[in-house]
């Protein structure tokens, strides 16, 4: 468990680094890295140590609710609409789970992910423990789908991807690819402080479901620069479990 968490530290790592090169030519706002990396470096190892008290949590689960007969009994898929279906299958479950992150309770497993006060690629990576579990079940609709376990590794990697473009420091916009995808001036939007903002822009990789569901939060309206954060301050322990 421990080699597994190491290898998944050293790809978020790795995948990361073109990302450094594209927000110094691109860049949105001045990110001073030197304040803020090791910060949020130490944090997202904290969140990858922990991973390996949720997915132990999570195989309790598993074993307790006879996960594996329930998957068995979702009909059989064409094998060419399986992954398709698993990729916008995951992302509507993202949407909704993350929506519901946002409500009064459940606000407290999510509310460390929305601390860093600057966006950047690696300030996405805060996930408290229990946040990891619940995440943690959406996966399951590619066993549900039986897709191939090749595939599972391969959305792995463009989960992590996913997760550094959506809060990377650029300011990329084009308006076509907006209408259906999320960017990270979209995604920005959903860390501002203002209010107006915070239940907005749930997307991970489509916006469609944002216009679907009335919560899409245009990035051109917004009225100045954004700040990034949370009000209220939380024990460590607390924060980091989702408690």
């Amino acid at each position: 468990m421990l080699s597994n968490t190491l290898r998944s530290v050293v790809m978020v790592l790795l995948l990361g680094c073109p990302f450094f090169l594209f927000e110094w030519r691109f860049g949105a706002r001045p990110v001073v890295y030197r304040k803020v990396l090791a910060r949020d470096l130490g944090a997202y190892l904290v969140g990858a140590l922990l991973s390996i008290g949720s997915a132990a949590m999570l195989g309790f689960f598993i074993a307790e609710f006879h996960v594996p007969e329930l998957l068995s009994l979702v009909p059989p898929v064409a094998p060419w609409a399986r992954i398709p279906l698993a990729v916008v299958g995951i992302d509507f479950g993202l949407y909704w789970m993350h929506r519901l992150l946002h409500t009064s309770g459940l606000w407290r497993l999510h509310r460390w992910h929305h601390v860093p006060r600057q966006m950047y690629w690696l300030a996405g990576m805060r996930t408290s423990m229990l946040q990891q579990v619940l995440y943690g079940t959406l996966p399951w609709m590619l066993v549900a789908l039986n897709v191939a376990p090749a595939f599972v590794g391969v959305y792995g990697l463009f989960a992590t991807l996913t997760n550094h473009w959506m809060h990377a420091n650029l300011r990329f916009r084009v308006r076509w690819l907006e209408a259906f995808l999320v960017t990270p001036r979209m995604h920005h939007v959903h860390h501002s402080l203002d209010p107006r903002h915070r239940n907005r822009n749930f997307g991970s990789v489509l916006c469609i479901w944002d216009r679907m569901f009335g919560t899409f939060f245009d990035p051109d309206d917004v009225d100045g620069p954004l700040e990034f954060g949370i009000p209220d301050v939380v024990a460590a322990p607390r924060i980091i479990i989702g408690l």
